[in-house]
């Protein structure tokens, strides 16, 4: 059997603390021996979570020189590729437009240049879940495998012990706080009780702030924001608590296993919550855990298989 090790000399883990929880939970449930560290592993596939400086690449450049194996990219940015043209967040990266009020032009171009700096050592373009779409990448990238990993069965008695935790207040949200967040939060602040923190210091402060409340916002960064956030739906669901979505429409199949509140009526938040609220977010997660059990099946096994024999690590058993 082949191990898999995520790679994280270059990123925060605060920052990816919800893409791990996917990992974590994916290969658990499929028997694959899963770490995380700051080295990479020789007897082990390299994954690394994409956010790729010159010194990062080097730094992969020379674990392959060194041993001739690859890393697979877990791609988070929304990329796209339309007839020769790069878009990142929907934006076209040469138009020189920033993305919302967040990204600027020359932190696009930096992002976009250090995937593909990346890629020369990699083997696969991996998203967790269904988002990013990766549209047309395939042709961006020829030589690498583009894979979508199916959203994880939860650690089901877990969350549902943690769904029956009484709240102290009506919502959480953590996160940065773009203009626009801030603007959605002051409106909801006048009807709901809700706990903002911005960007949690560690897990388990995180962990109770979400236990805090009796579900999870999710607001987009700026206006033309058009992507719900798995990572973030996946994450309340683990913590039995259910994730609300303001001003989005459903984008991914996890959407279904939260609330989505496009048109950002008070009226049907406060009716939501009022409810029998527990009630509703034990069954969203049994409901779920039968969708990503019914789905594990289409977990790419035979990619990971033949990458693993391909670099000679661990045995097909």
């Amino acid at each position: 059997m082949y191990s898999v090790h995520l790679v994280t000399f270059h990123q925060s883990i605060m920052g990816i603390n919800d893409q791990i929880l996917f990992l974590r939970l994916l290969f658990a449930y499929k028997k694959v021996p899963f770490s995380i560290g700051g080295e990479f592993r020789s007897d082990a596939l390299n994954l690394m979570i994409e956010a790729f400086d010159p010194k990062v690449c080097e730094r992969i450049g020379e674990f392959h020189a060194r041993t001739g194996k690859r890393i697979a990219i877990i791609a988070t940015e929304h990329l796209d590729y339309r007839n020769g043209t790069p878009f990142l967040y929907n934006e076209n990266l040469w138009a020189g437009e920033t993305v919302g009020d967040y990204i600027d032009q020359s932190t696009s171009i930096g992002r976009f240049a250090g995937l593909l700096e990346a890629s020369k050592y990699a083997t696969a373009l991996i998203a967790l879940g269904d988002l990013p779409r990766l549209n047309g990448v395939q042709s961006l990238l020829p030589r690498q495998h583009i894979v979508h990993l199916p959203f994880p069965p939860l650690k089901i008695d877990q969350a549902l012990a943690r769904s029956r935790i009484p709240a102290r207040c009506d919502a959480i949200f953590t996160g940065s706080i773009t203009q626009l967040r801030r603007d959605v939060l002051a409106v909801l602040e006048k009807e709901i009780s809700i706990r903002v923190i911005g960007l949690a210091n560690n897990q388990l402060s995180r962990a109770k702030s979400y236990l805090s409340a009796s579900l999870a916002l999710n607001i987009p960064q700026y206006s033309n924001w058009i992507w719900s956030s798995p990572m973030r739906i996946l994450y309340g669901l683990s913590l039995g608590r259910l994730t609300m979505s303001v001003l989005l429409e459903p984008g991914s199949a996890i959407d279904a296993y939260s609330i989505i509140n496009q048109s950002f009526s008070l009226k049907a938040i406060k009716l939501i919550l009022e409810d029998n609220f527990a009630m509703r977010t034990a069954s969203t997660i049994e409901t779920y855990q039968a969708f990503a059990e019914s789905q594990i099946r289409t977990v790419p096994d035979e990619f990971f298989a033949s990458w693993a024999e391909l670099e000679r690590v661990g045995s097909r058993a």
